[in-house]
């Protein structure tokens, strides 16, 4: 059943974040910055359209405390007042919870994740932001994973067996290949790609065997997974279709239906948007609808400069140099995908996926010594 426990934990999480911003002047204007533009906003919705008020602010919040933990998280990373010790036994367990949840539709437990009894994902509600949970959740621990066990390759493959079997359960399509993207960038992050292929050649005849008998067996059992669940079906149903729908899913005709009363509106509707809880299931054309150009040019930002700081310390930071191409192979999935950049499920973990980054561990010789790394003093 519905329960707002949810919504009520993230409020708690929220005001400590902002408390915690209020310490620090550097962010402070921040929160000034939102506590003038969202009541500014809020009003251009109520005398502009007709969308209501509370899941506009529903809406809002979720992009809101992605914004306000990143910042709260930065600062206590950089004045060493959070453990990453604790943050990633915190990825470790919201990670095996979110395992357990989607295995569990196995035993027939939970939700399914689409209609006809089609899907796994346990007792998650939210089957749209399960994607981005399984992108960032796997990812990141995954990284921590693969750096502590690095010289234990039976322990990573059935770590990735786990990560991709799950993803395959719960089927869509944006999920696997972001689970696919995690599970071949963390090792491509720790080992340059000319040593990847060096290492390979090298390898025995009997390890080559070994690997590609896994793989084929990894390949049938995927297979099986994805039939049982119905995926097979159902993308059997776009691809029959032509080439856009395999992508889009119909989102793009779901956009062609919407577009046009943000077209049609005024000046202030096409700069701030129509508020409501507008989707399409693409996050770009999700942010023209609900908040205009000046939401395009705000959210895309903030998301871009994430990117931007990965890009900046890739060469000299293992979990970096990870990270930036994670962070794009998330923006690029959200043009397709929907509910990545608001995800009230995913948000939170976003946030501190990418605070790691300001992480003294992250930037010692106790991360990023493999292999020679350079490391940031």
């Amino acid at each position: 059943m519905d329960s707002s426990l949810g919504v009520c934990v993230k409020a708690v999480i929220l005001l400590l974040s902002i408390s915690i911003l209020m310490v620090s002047t550097k962010y402070r204007g921040i929160l000034g910055f939102t506590f003038i533009y969202v009541p500014f906003f809020l009003l251009t919705v109520l005398l502009n359209t007709d969308s209501p008020i509370a899941p506009t602010i529903n809406h809002l919040l979720k992009f809101v405390t992605v914004v306000y933990v990143y910042y709260a998280a930065v600062f206590l990373f950089r004045t060493n007042k959070i453990s990453q010790k604790k943050i990633v036994m915190a990825f470790y367990v919201n990670t095996f919870l979110l395992v357990v949840n989607i295995y569990s539709g196995l035993l027939g437990v939970g939700y399914y994740a689409y209609g006809d009894m089609l899907g796994c994902k346990g007792f998650m509600y939210a089957h749209n932001e399960m994607s981005g949970m399984e992108a960032v959740l796997f990812g990141t621990s995954y990284f921590f994973f693969y750096q502590r066990y690095t010289n234990k390759k039976f322990v990573l493959i059935i770590i990735n067996i786990v990560f991709l079997m799950a993803a395959l359960l719960v089927s869509t399509k944006a999920g696997i290949l972001l689970v696919i993207v995690d599970l071949l960038l963390v090792p491509w992050a720790f080992k340059k790609s000319k040593g990847i292929i060096t290492s390979f050649i090298k390898t025995s005849k009997i390890k080559i065997i070994v690997l590609l008998s896994i793989i084929g067996i990894m390949v049938y059992y995927g297979y099986a997974l994805l039939e049982y669940s119905g995926a097979i079906d159902r993308w059997t149903y776009f691809f029959d279709k032509d080439g856009t729908d395999a992508i889009y899913s119909s989102r793009d005709l779901f956009w062609e239906e919407e577009k046009y009363e943000w077209i049609d509106g005024n000046i202030a509707v096409k700069l701030f948007g129509l508020g409501g809880n507008r989707s399409v299931e693409m996050d770009q054309a999700d942010t023209l609808l609900n908040y205009g150009l000046m939401g395009i040019v705000l959210v895309y930002s903030f998301y871009f400069s994430l990117v931007v700081k990965a890009f900046h310390y890739r060469n000299r930071s293992v979990y970096a140099k990870y990270l930036w191409l994670l962070n794009i192979c998330i923006l690029a999935s959200s043009c397709f995908a929907g509910h990545l950049l608001f995800s009230g499920l995913m948000g939170i973990h976003f946030a501190l996926m990418n605070a790691f980054l300001y992480s003294r561990d992250i930037l010692s010789n106790r991360i990023n010594s493999y292999e020679g790394e350079k490391c940031i003093n």
